[in-house]
C-alpha cells in the first residue's frame, strides 16, 4: 500500500496553467471584441456625420433655390459673398487657381445649422437672357459640415443641383384683365398694352418704339373693342375698326379687326414687319400667364415684404399713403430688390407718393435695383411725379395715376384707369433685372459630388 501512493501523479499545475490559459483566450477575444466594437462605433459616428453633413448640404440647396424664386436666375447680386472666400474653413472648391474658391463667375452664399453649416455658391450653366432666350440652366454646388471643427472631416459631404429657370409667359407691358379707362397725356415707350376687355379713349395714347418683347410695333391689344373715345355714338368716340388698317392706329388689335390691306397704306412701317398681318384680336392671342401670379408666388412676396419690413395691413375706407419713409427699412440695408406688400381688407385704396431704383433713364449704372408692388384686395392710386423701377400686381383691383412720374416695368390689374401724364417703358436695364416672380424654377439632376 506504501509503494501504490509513491507513484501517484500531482494534477494541481496543470489545471492553473489551463485556468490562465483560458483566461488569457477570454482576454484575447475581449480584446477583439472590444476593438470591433470601437471601429463599428467609429464608423457609425463617422455614418451619421456624414448623414447629418448630407441633410446640411440639402438645406443650402433649398437656400439656393429660395435665392433664385425671390431674386431671379440674373446671378450679379444672387446672394452676399462668404467672407472668407472659402468653402466651409477646410474644404477644397474644384477652381484650378485656388482650390478653396468657387469657380470664377459663381455668386455665393452660406448658412449655419445648429453645431454645423453649409457654404455654395450658383453658377449659370446657360443663363437666361431676357427676352430673347427665356429659359436657362443653372447649378447650386453645396458643401454641407456636420462639425466646423476642421478635424473631423468625416461629416463633410459636396452636392450638386441643376435647375432649369423659365419665364413666366406674363404680358411685359400694361394689362388690365377686364378694361382700361385711358386718360391725360400718358406715353408708352417699347411695349404694348393688352386687355381682355376693351380699351377706352385710345387717342390720349400715345406709342413709342418696339415692344422688346413681342419684337412688333408698340400698340394697344384688346379681346374686346378699341375705342377712339368713351364708346358713345359718333365717329371720334366710336371703334377704331373697321377698317382694318386704320392708319391712325396702324398695329392696334380688336376683336373688330380683320386683314391687313395689301399694299400695306400705312407708313412707316410696312405690314410684313408684324406678324400676324391681322389687325384681328381674341383670347388666344394673350399670354398664356395672363391670369397673373399663383397664389402660391403671392405668399413667398408677401413672407419676403415682412421679413424687409415693408409690408402693411389696411383695414379702413380711407386711403392708405406709402411715402418715402415707409421704404426706410429697405433703403437703409442697401437692399436692391425689395416688395412693397399691402393687404387692404376695408373698403379704401392704397397711394404710392415715393420713387425707387435709378433717378435716371437710361440708368447709370443699371445696379439691379427693382420695386415689386403688391396690392390684394384693393386699388393702387400712382400719385407721384419720381421714378419707380420694378412691377405693380393689382389682381383685385384698379392702378389709378395722377402726376408727371416714369415707370419703368410691368403692371397688371384688373382695370387700368386714368394715367395721368405718367410715362410708362421698358429697357435693357429692366431685362436684366427681372425678379424671381416672373419666373419658374425646376429642379433637374441631383447627385453627390464626392460619391
Amino acid at each position: 500500500m506504501k509503494i501504490a501512493k509513491k507513484y501517484r501523479r500531482d494534477d494541481t499545475g496543470v489545471a492553473l496553467l489551463v485556468a490562465l490559459f483560458t483566461v488569457a483566450i477570454i482576454a484575447l477575444f475581449g480584446g477583439v471584441l472590444a476593438a470591433i466594437s470601437v471601429r463599428e462605433l467609429k464608423s457609425s459616428v463617422s455614418v451619421n456625420r456624414a448623414s447629418s453633413a448630407l441633410g446640411i448640404a440639402e438645406a443650402g440647396v433649398q437656400h439656393g433655390l429660395q435665392q433664385i424664386r425671390q431674386v431671379g436666375p440674373f446671378t450679379t447680386g444672387l446672394s452676399a459673398l462668404v467672407p472668407d472666400k472659402s468653402a466651409d474653413g477646410f474644404g477644397r472648391w474644384m477652381n484650378p487657381t485656388d482650390p478653396k474658391l468657387p469657380p470664377s463667375g459663381a455668386d455665393q452664399f452660406q448658412g449655419q445649422l445648429g453645431t454645423g453649416g453649409y457654404s455654395a455658391y450658383i453658377i449659370a450653366m446657360d443663363p437666361v437672357d431676357m427676352p430673347d432666350k427665356p429659359q436657362g440652366l443653372y447649378k447650386i454646388v453645396v458643401m454641407g459640415t456636420e462639425s466646423r471643427n476642421a478635424a473631423v472631416r468625416q461629416g463633410t459631404r459636396q452636392v450638386e443641383q441643376d435647375i432649369e429657370v423659365q419665364a413666366r409667359d406674363l404680358p411685359y407691358g400694361l394689362y388690365a384683365e377686364d378694361s382700361i379707362q385711358a386718360g391725360g397725356t400718358g406715353q408708352i415707350k417699347n411695349m404694348s398694352v393688352y386687355t381682355g376687355g376693351d380699351i377706352y379713349w385710345r387717342s390720349k395714347i400715345t406709342f413709342q418704339g418696339i415692344d422688346q418683347f413681342n419684337g412688333g410695333p408698340t400698340a394697344a391689344h384688346a379681346v374686346g373693342v378699341i375705342y377712339r373715345g368713351n364708346g358713345k355714338k359718333g365717329e371720334s368716340n366710336g371703334p377704331i375698326h373697321p377698317p382694318y388698317a386704320n392708319c391712325e392706329f396702324p398695329y392696334d388689335r380688336d376683336s373688330k379687326g380683320g386683314l391687313y390691306p395689301v399694299p400695306w397704306p400705312c407708313s412707316p412701317v410696312p405690314a410684313p414687319a408684324y406678324s400676324p398681318f391681322s389687325s384681328k384680336f381674341d383670347s388666344s392671342m394673350l399670354p398664356t400667364d395672363s391670369d397673373g401670379l399663383t397664389e402660391e408666388v403671392y405668399e413667398a412676396l408677401k413672407q419676403s415684404a415682412i421679413s424687409s419690413g415693408t409690408y402693411f395691413t389696411h383695414a379702413a375706407n380711407s386711403t392708405l399713403v406709402i411715402q418715402s419713409p415707409d421704404l426706410a427699412p429697405v433703403k437703409s440695408k442697401g437692399i436692391k430688390f425689395f416688395v412693397l406688400y399691402v393687404d387692404v381688407t376695408g373698403t379704401g385704396a392704397v397711394s404710392v407718393k415715393t420713387g425707387w431704383g435709378p433717378q435716371s433713364i437710361p440708368p447709370n449704372p443699371c445696379d439691379g435695383s427693382f420695386g415689386l408692388i403688391v396690392i390684394r384686395g384693393g386699388d393702387l392710386r400712382w400719385e407721384n411725379n419720381e421714378y419707380w423701377w420694378g412691377a405693380a400686381f393689382v389682381p383685385e383691383g384698379e392702378f389709378s395715376g395722377a402726376g408727371s412720374s416714369q415707370f419703368v416695368g410691368t403692371v397688371m390689374a384688373k382695370t387700368i384707369g386714368s394715367t395721368g401724364n405718367i410715362t410708362f417703358s421698358m429697357d435693357d436695364c429692366w431685362q436684366a433685372t427681372i425678379p424671381g416672380a416672373f419666373f419658374s424654377v425646376h429642379k433637374l439632376r441631383w447627385h453627390e459630388r464626392d460619391r
